[in-house]
């Protein structure tokens, strides 16, 4: 026990510690992978060599980044290190910044602080990279819920301040280490301002298969919208 403090009091200093944790099962203190889809664990080991070798072997693209500021100039090539630096931005973007925003003044100035040469690049562009975020994630995502067999469904349509019309579909379910987890299944713009209880039944059923959670039970959260229940009436309870 009085080991096991003693870790606890010890600093993690290394930045490989930002994607993992330390945890104990049975009283051993184990470590493991917290990236999204990542079974990892073992024993826990003073060394880093332990972190950085399964960063290497299955995120390299994480590891990369963590190294960066040391190994950029020496691990990629130019083209390599454009790549990577839009992909890192239209994530940043994605998360943080309206879209519209990223050609403005104030985003190319802080970009060019960055890169000197620095050049936003076209929407088609970023939109490609999105695509390949998308498919990445999706990958990560599907391998998690298609394991689940109890889930909660939230469902909700909004209008803009433009006018445009927009239907989500979002779920709540508890994970293996009883962690309650939530994932956006899909975020649509439609052109009707109301839907069928007939169209979103199709909606939802697309989902379903496309996510391999046909099978899971499912509850629904509502408010009070007439089209939400009877769509999820073909739908096994």
């Amino acid at each position: 026990m009085a080991e096991a403090r003693s870790r606890k009091k010890k600093k993690k200093t290394s930045a490989y510690w930002i994607h993992f944790e330390e945890t104990f099962e049975n009283g051993i203190s184990i470590v493991k992978c917290i990236l999204p889809g990542c079974a990892f664990k073992q024993a826990f080991s003073r060394t880093n060599s332990t972190l950085r070798g399964h960063l290497n072997e299955f995120h390299q693209e994480e590891l990369a980044k963590l190294e960066m500021p040391r190994d950029f100039d020496r691990k990629f090539t130019q083209e390599q290190k454009k790549k990577l630096l839009r992909k890192t931005v239209v994530t940043i973007i994605l998360e943080n910044v309206a879209p519209n925003k990223f050609h403005g003044k104030f985003f190319k100035s802080m970009m060019h602080d960055i890169q000197s040469n620095w050049e936003a690049p076209s929407y088609e562009t970023i939109n490609n990279i999105i695509d390949q975020i998308y498919d990445e994630l999706f990958i990560i995502v599907k391998d998690i819920v298609s394991k689940i067999k109890y889930f909660c469904q939230m469902s909700d349509g909004w209008k803009s301040k433009a006018g445009d019309h927009f239907y989500e579909v979002g779920i709540f379910f508890v994970d293996g280490n009883w962690k309650l987890r939530e994932v956006h299944l899909e975020l649509k713009r439609r052109d009707e301002e109301h839907i069928t209880a007939e169209v979103l039944a199709k909606w939802y059923k697309s989902l379903y298969s496309k996510f391999g959670i046909e099978e899971a039970t499912i509850v629904e959260v509502i408010d009070g919208g007439s089209n939400i229940f009877p769509s999820l009436m073909t739908k096994k309870r």
